[in-house]
């Protein structure tokens, strides 16, 4: 005991020194393949900041205030320093295993966006390039990612990452329940683009429970669009009625209800020009009662 405390009052400054060393080879490490070494060297740092502490103790109870001071100084120095660095290496260098598993030549791939760009992604829910968008996090090896997906029935979303090469499985998350929404912008798009099918499929996937009056509305225009009025005005019906304040919904509804019944019937004028085959009838029978009134006979066989 007496030996060990001689040995840290003498090179008490192999500590600090350690300490840089051992900082700086691991920053070098981040940015390597993974090796039993760079785990070693982990070690031994946290190590060494639990033995700083106990030499600073010894040298204090030994009466040694210049070399505890001067120890403590470098320390702090050494911490500042290099320390910032070191979590900004570990943050930005790629992990572990995409360090172990580096993307083969000539395979197609796509980066993980900057969550501080402000790049705009047109998503398009029923392509399969845009519906999943991979966000890269601060820390290296960290993602968040965007589901966009079509119509569904009700259930779970799993999402499994696979390592390309080896086909090892890296993550399972589940994206929780799926209740069958779609994006109205997205299917108004569509409506307007001419995609109709496209629009069908995704409303027809949202649940009757979560239908409110804009989905009745886009449902007539599609079946307006098509050419199916009755269907069409009992879509813009049910919206109206859930949305009574909506004017739009209104004059769709009427709109199609006027093009099914054929618009607006004209009154008819009591002023008529010309008679009829029943007026004529009708006139010549007044007039044979009056001749048979003073004697006469209009029509031989009435």
């Amino acid at each position: 005991m007496d030996k060990m405390k001689r040995i840290i009052i003498k090179y008490w400054w192999a500590f600090p020194v350690l300490l840089a060393l051992l900082m700086i080879t691991l920053g070098l490490f981040f940015f390597t393949v993974p090796t039993v070494f760079e785990m070693i060297v982990g070690i031994l740092l946290v190590l060494t900041l639990i033995a700083l502490p106990v030499s600073w103790i010894i040298l204090l109870v030994n009466k040694k205030w210049f070399k505890c001071l001067l120890s403590l100084g470098m320390s702090v120095l050494i911490i500042c320093v290099l320390w910032i660095p070191l979590i900004i290496g570990a943050m930005n260098a790629p992990d572990g295993f995409g360090r172990a598993h580096p993307i083969p030549e000539g395979l197609a791939y796509n980066l993980p966006l900057s969550i501080e760009s402000d790049q705009s992604v047109t998503i398009d829910s029923l392509d399969t390039e845009t519906y999943f968008q991979v966000w890269k996090e601060n820390q290296g090896g960290m993602y968040m990612y965007d589901l966009y997906y079509t119509a569904l029935p009700a259930g779970d979303i799993y999402i499994r990452c696979y390592e390309v090469t080896k086909n090892i499985l890296y993550a399972v998350e589940t994206g929780g329940q799926v209740y069958g929404n779609a994006d109205y912008s997205d299917i108004r798009a569509k409506i307007n683009s001419g995609r109709l099918d496209d629009a069908q499929i995704l409303l027809d996937g949202m649940p009757e429970y979560g239908r409110d009056a804009q989905w009745y509305y886009l449902k007539g225009t599609i079946q307006q669009k098509r050419g199916w009025l009755e269907e069409a005005a009992k879509n813009f019906a049910t919206a109206s009625n859930l949305d009574p304040s909506n004017n739009t919904y209104k004059m769709a509804y009427n709109k199609v209800n006027n093009a099914r019944t054929g618009g607006y019937r004209t009154e008819r004028h009591s002023e008529k020009k010309g008679c009829s085959g029943c007026d004529m009838c009708t006139g010549l029978i007044c007039a044979d009662c009056c001749c048979e009134c003073m004697g006469g006979d209009l029509i031989g066989c009435c």
